[in-house]
């Protein structure tokens, strides 16, 4: 899968490319798609805290982050903001 959007990309549409899945077992059927970045004026609204929460954290992108490499940043728990300083 590719797609020419990044983390730092303007807000608008970028063709998502899906492509070069292969298997014995299975036919693959690819459909392209479209990622939309909405326009945030604001950034992020609000960011809270709750040390005692225990859920699983993620970074921005979605991925998923071992508790062991926390770094400064903005990750996503229990789908609350929740930033590291």
């Amino acid at each position: 899968v590719t797609c020419l959007a990044d983390e730092s990309s303007p807000a608008g549409e970028y063709e998502i490319v899906v492509s070069g899945a292969e298997a014995q077992n299975y036919v693959f059927t690819y459909v392209n798609g479209i990622l939309t970045i909405e326009e945030d004026p604001d950034g992020i609204a609000n960011i809270e805290s709750d040390k005692d929460d225990k859920g699983t954290l993620y970074d921005l992108q979605g991925r998923k982050i071992e508790t062991s490499n926390l770094k400064r940043g903005v990750y996503i728990q229990n789908g609350r903001k929740y930033i590291r300083k």
